[in-house]
């Protein structure tokens, strides 16, 4: 058999599955774990809920961490991960952004659920922070949304898009910290009636809290009682 007839009936029909996650192929007899190879699955960890940093989310931080901004969260009200940002939870997010795989949201979706019903506070709905319309039809849909609904089917509650992206932003990864709050001014337009209401914002990734204060900001003068922030992972400081 040809090298290219080869290549392209293993495109067709595959020998084994693939993890999720590091894409590494699992024999029949290892089997998959939720969809993730079991190294991945044993380093799927959730965050204690305990006491996370109040201004940035970071774990073990209620008494504020040297990974906080200058400026002090005033929109938001807390902030949790599932997830530190880093081994199969970073590649699980990067799966569900880059390569279209939505069953990773599912899964990242677990954890997320977890931390949810752990969280201090009773929320009214879930609310995905929005990408701009552009960025959005180049993906396909937002990442944020599919952890959101996910999460919801879990934990009972409610979704629904409060939020539009008003303007295109820089991505946030590519900016210092300092300028990340500068890039989100005004980015965000609340959609329909959000008074009174305790609302959760769902994201993918923390870095600095800056895209969930921003977002957080605009439902709170629209008249909502409260907003918080929950990710999929977050980018934890590791000192130094």
């Amino acid at each position: 058999m040809s090298g290219w007839l080869r290549g392209a009936l293993g495109l067709l029909y595959p020998s084994g599955l693939r993890c999720l996650a590091c894409r590494a192929e699992i024999s029949e007899g290892e089997g998959l774990v939720g969809g993730l190879c079991p190294h991945c699955a044993e380093g799927m960890q959730v965050l204690p809920c305990g006491e996370p940093c109040p201004a940035c989310g970071q774990p073990d931080g209620s008494r504020g961490c040297r990974a906080c901004l200058p400026e002090p969260r005033r929109a938001l009200q807390q902030i949790q991960a599932a997830y530190s940002h880093d081994g199969a939870a970073r590649m699980l997010v990067h799966a569900l952004k880059y390569r279209g795989l939505r069953q990773a949201g599912h899964l990242l979706a677990a954890g997320m659920a977890q931390v949810c019903a752990d969280m201090q506070g009773e929320w009214d709905v879930l609310a995905p922070v929005p990408l701009h319309r552009r960025r959005q039809r180049q993906r396909g849909y937002n990442q944020a949304e599919v952890l959101a609904r996910e999460t919801g089917v879990v934990c009972g509650l409610p979704v629904a898009c409060l939020l539009l992206r008003s303007r295109a932003t820089m991505e946030q990864a590519r900016l210092t910290r300092e300028a990340r709050s500068q890039n989100l001014q005004g980015a965000f337009a609340v959609r329909g009636q959000v008074r009174g209401l305790r609302i959760l914002l769902v994201d993918d990734v923390c870095t600095t809290g800056a895209t969930g204060e921003a977002a957080a900001i605009a439902l709170r003068e629209a008249g909502a009682q409260a907003v918080s922030l929950l990710t999929a992972t977050i980018a934890v400081y590791r000192g130094g």
